[in-house]
């Protein structure tokens, strides 16, 4: 493992032991492939293990559902190469928060940054939160229902982290 996909991976394993620890049925993907079909952008992810890819979006049985879209330009190659990522996150609010009377979408973005800040080696930026079908950017969405109607949220982070093209393991 190599480039961008060592600090992804450093985060979803992050997500996975530090996000919402008592919730059921979660699912923190790491960098999804973006498969062009026809003009539409399907994100897909590989399915370990095999030559297979499956269609990742959200997922109302899912309490979480997290992948990343590091599709943006690679900068600063001369010294610390940089890339712009999208961390898409779809919830379900009322699982994720049972305690709380109303919509808890600060909350999630709360939880989500305090893991990004820590886990991210220095140099990288929390540019932007975009949330609803914008979290999504360019991808297909055609196929989404209720991504963003309570308890649903959908959101997304967009970070630029610095990386290295050395083997890291």
């Amino acid at each position: 493992m190599t480039g961008i996909d060592i600090p992804i991976s450093r985060l979803v394993n992050l997500f996975e032991t530090k996000l919402w620890n008592s919730v059921l049925n979660k699912e923190f993907n790491g960098r999804i492939y973006r498969n062009d079909k026809r003009g539409i952008v399907i994100p897909e992810k590989h399915i370990e293990g095999t030559n297979e890819y499956r269609e990742i979006l959200f997922n109302d049985k899912l309490n979480a559902l997290c992948f990343f879209d590091a599709s943006g330009t690679i900068t600063n190659l001369s010294d610390q190469p940089n890339q712009e990522v999208r961390i898409v996150f779809a919830l379900n609010l009322k699982n994720i928060y049972p305690d709380l009377s109303y919509r808890a979408t600060e909350e999630a973005h709360k939880d989500v940054l305090d893991v990004i800040k820590k886990g991210l080696i220095r140099g990288y930026s929390i540019d932007s939160i975009d949330t609803g079908l914008n979290a999504y950017g360019d991808l297909d969405t055609s196929k989404l229902k209720h991504y963003s109607m309570h308890p649903f949220y959908t959101f997304a982070v967009i970070v630029n982290i610095p990386f290295s093209y050395q083997c890291q393991l």
